[in-house]
This record gives C-alpha cells, structure tokens and sequence, in this order.
C-alpha cells in the first residue's frame, strides 16, 4: 500500500482553500441554510460571523522563538515576503514576533488574490458547473455514489454541492473533516488582509480569482474526475490508517522547515505520471513565475515602500520558488528570524 501523505492531489487542492472557503454570502430570500451546509458551499453559505479568537491571533504572547517562513527583501525601507497556510488552526493564530513585526512595519499588505468582500463574493460563480449540468449528470455513477456516502458519513448532504465543478469538489473532499472550523474561522492569508485595512494600509493581490480559477479549469473533464477520484481514493486510505494529510501540512508549517515542507509538498510526486507533472506546473510552477514577476515589478514600482507579500508556503520553497526566481532576477531575498 502506498503512503498516506500529501500527494499533488492534496497540495493543489490546499493551494486554493481560501479561495473556496472565503467565498461568502447569505442564502437566496426565504431560505434558511443549515450550519452544516453553509460551510460547503459557496453561494449557498450564511453569513456567519467568527469568534473574535477565531479571527485574530492568541492574545496570550506571541511563540517568539518558533521560526517562520517569512523572508525580508532588501531595501529602504525593506520589504517582505511570507509564507501562509490556508487552514485556521489555533496554532497558527499564534504568530511568531518575526511576522507580527513584519506586519507592523508594512506600508502595504498583498495576498494571493483579494480578500475584500466584493471580491470573494465574485468568486462564486467561477466554482460553478455550466448551466444545466450537476455533478450526478457529470460522473459516472460508482464515483458519485462512492462521493455521496462521504459526506452523507460525515453528516453533510451532497444535493447542495450538485452544481459544484469537479475539481472544486475535490477541493470540498479534502477539506471534509473541517467544514465547520472552515465556517467559522479564517485563513491567515484573511486575517493579515483584515489586519491591514483596519490599520489604515494599502492592500492589493498577485493574482485574479479569474487567473486562479483558471488554472484548474484548463484541466480536462476526464482530468478533474480522476482527481476526485484519486482524492476520495486517499481519503478512504487516511481513514483506515487513521492519518490526516492537513495535520502534516500544519506540522510541516509550524516547524519553519523548508526541508520539512518540501518534502511533504512532493511526498508522493511522480514526474513520471503525466496529470501529476500538469497540475504541478500549471498549478505551482507557472504560478510561481507570475507571483515572481509581479512581485519584483511592484517592487521596482514602489521603491520608498515596504510591502508585506502574503502567499501559500508552497509557492516559497524548494529550486522554481518565487523566493528562487526573485534572486535570479537580481533581487536581494534572505529568511528572517530564527530558522531551522
């Protein structure tokens, strides 16, 4: 049997969980929508305020001494460059000083893709099956009915998710046993966004949630299925094992490790299988070029500015990072703080 890890499955699908989960609005007039279901669906969501300790950060002190991924970009003043993870964890709300630092020094804060509310609401309809089709009239009937006793196992039923996109229920897959938490909590990536508009800063983005989505949508049908496939496939795996693939994610994260976290980014990776080495690429790769290039021309742009870049640790780690292709484009990047 093989492991039960983070595939690339696992990964692209984690890239994208604040797209998915950030993606909020009420429920059409008269309708009430079920704790449980507005924690899967976007479009379908209520509006369901967080616990202000779910929101910011611990306040009991900050774990000072636990290194972090964050980079300082040489400049005057400098700039800075910080790896997230897109799971709210507690652990994770309890930020180290070398990033709330960071934050406080920024003159401007950008995310992947923007976290204002218009923003995420727009989101919505990109996640969304052609008019006509649902996920029953998409599948074949084994996969849907192996994907319906999923949910229906944890409690959720699948009929509010029927319009979903195939790889944006793969999403939905990975992310089951956290739904509520999903619901209820938000991102780091959120948070620092929402952290710089209250203080008065700048905000903008990398990406578009176009370009994002669009990077999924250039798999093909046959390509999205057989990564539902694969994804319930590793889940029925965990399970029986009694793993949790967003558990490893978190550790790899909380250790500051870059070792630790590329190899649990490419547990698994096999450059051999043609879908495996397209969605690396299309998904990791062809991104990371974007965010490097973007960021050194912002950079150019804004040279009396610091700006705080907010990414997935992913994108920052291992020889094609952003953080790579930064210092091949002549751009003075080193870790700040303590470090493994």
């Amino acid at each position: 049997m093989r492991r039960s890890s983070l595939s690339p499955f696992w990964l692209v699908l984690l890239l994208i969980t604040f797209l998915l989960t950030g993606c909020k609005k009420p429920p059409p007039p008269n309708q009430t929508a079920a704790p449980e279901v507005s924690a899967l669906l976007p479009g379908l969501v209520a509006s369901a305020p967080a616990p202000a300790s779910a929101i910011a950060p611990a306040a009991s002190a900050p774990a000072a001494d636990r290194p972090s991924f964050l980079w300082k970009i040489d400049g005057t003043p400098p700039s800075w460059l910080l790896g997230t993870i897109h799971v709210p964890d507690p652990r994770v709300s309890d930020l180290p000083s070398s990033i709330t630092q960071a934050l406080a020094s920024a003159d401007m804060v950008l995310t992947e893709i923007p976290m204002d509310s218009a923003s995420q609401l727009s989101m919505a309809p990109l996640l969304m099956l052609p008019k006509g089709k649902t996920l029953k009239s998409v599948l074949p009937e084994a996969l849907y009915r192996r994907l319906e006793r999923a949910f229906l196992a944890k409690g959720f039923p699948l009929e509010p998710l029927s319009s979903l996109k195939v790889w944006a229920m793969a999403a939905h897959v990975v992310l089951l046993d956290r739904m509520l938490v999903l619901a209820t909590q938000k991102p780091l990536d959120a948070w620092l966004y929402e952290q710089a508009q209250s203080s008065g800063k700048k905000v903008g983005a990398l990406e578009t949630p176009q370009e994002q989505v669009a990077a999924f949508d250039g798999m093909s049908t046959a390509e999205q299925i057989h990564m539902l496939d694969k994804t319930l496939e590793q889940r029925e795996e965990n399970g029986k094992e009694g793993k949790d693939p967003i558990e490893t994610l978190l550790v790899a994260w909380l250790s500051g490790s870059e070792e630790k976290m590329n190899a649990t980014i490419l547990d698994e990776y096999d450059p051999k299988d043609p879908i495996d080495k397209k969605m690396m690429k299309r998904l990791l790769l062809d991104r990371n070029e974007v965010m490097a290039e973007r960021i050194a021309a912002k950079l150019k742009a804004s040279p009396g500015q610091s700006m705080l870049f907010a990414v997935g640790t992913a994108h920052l780690v291992g020889v094609d990072s952003v953080v790579a292709k930064l210092q091949r484009r002549g751009v003075k990047v080193a870790r700040a703080g303590a470090a493994p």
